[in-house]
């Protein structure tokens, strides 16, 4: 049996080796690059940051329910566009004319005189909303939102309930193995994401630009910036996810794929 001498180059981002036979001869060698891995404190700042914004748009959601459970909003009134917004009263010129007038300046106004005024539904709804967003950590005790805890199939099955309205998706066995599994577990880059695609659909045709539109949407999940218009005609928005969470205005697409952003 021959013996093989192995050297490594181990760098900051990448790993380097070499083969050797006992003759001398060269084997093999390469080189693997991979991120450069984050300080200990940079990294818990992030999941941090991550849990947090989990929490708020876990609150957001629970409001929203129990409004519409309680049958004191219907979903169609909370998906009217500006209806979650309180400055959509004093920016948007085209507001549905359904939709309450607001007069006072600023939201904490409105806090103020819902507390002392007979108020209407849409503005006790944004009065609690505003609180909502920065109070109820200690209520989420029982919530465990660690990446842990959510299936794999329980993404998949998301996924596919937000895009089926959009797409057509044909060869869902290789998608799932070569694209959705990966993005579970980790985040995909751009470069990536359409080296997947060119090896799931490279012999599959797209009369209807269903993989084009299946692309975005992994790439929006994968936090890459998006022009939403590419997939819904009705949505003018070009930006990552991340950034969209702070906004109280996003439609419904945009809202459900941050749920799904957060799932990951």
């Amino acid at each position: 049996m021959k013996k093989y001498t192995v050297g490594y180059d181990i760098g900051i981002t990448s790993i380097g080796w070499a083969i050797i036979d006992e003759d001398d001869n060269l084997v093999d060698l390469g080189t693997r690059y991979f991120d450069q891995a984050l300080a200990a404190e940079e990294s818990r700042k992030n999941v941090h940051a991550r849990r947090t914004k989990l929490r708020k748009t876990w609150r957001k959601e629970q409001l929203k329910n129990v409004f519409s459970d309680y049958q004191i909003l219907d979903k169609e009134e909370l998906q009217k566009e500006g209806y979650l917004s309180f400055t959509a009263n004093h920016k948007q010129k085209n507001l549905d004319p359904s939709l309450d007038e607001i007069n006072e300046s600023t939201i904490y106004h409105l806090r103020k005189k819902s507390l002392e005024e007979k108020v209407s539904i849409r503005e006790l709804f944004l009065s609690i909303y505003n609180i909502n967003k920065t109070r109820g950590h200690f209520l989420l005790e029982h919530i465990n939102f660690e990446k842990g805890n959510i299936k794999k199939e329980d993404f998949y099955s998301k996924f596919y309930e937000l895009v089926e309205d959009y797409v057509e998706i044909i060869n869902k066995t290789d998608f799932e193995e070569k694209v959705l599994s990966i993005m579970f577990e980790r985040t995909l880059k751009q470069k990536e994401v359409k080296n997947l695609f060119q090896e799931v659909f490279t012999n599959i045709e797209d009369d209807n630009n269903s993989n084009e539109k299946l692309r975005l949407f992994v790439e929006a999940i994968s936090n890459r910036k998006v022009k939403f218009i590419l997939i819904d005609e009705n949505i003018e928005v070009d930006n990552k996810l991340i950034t969209l969470m702070n906004k109280d205005d996003n439609c419904v697409l945009i809202e459900e794929l941050i749920n799904l952003y957060n799932m990951i």
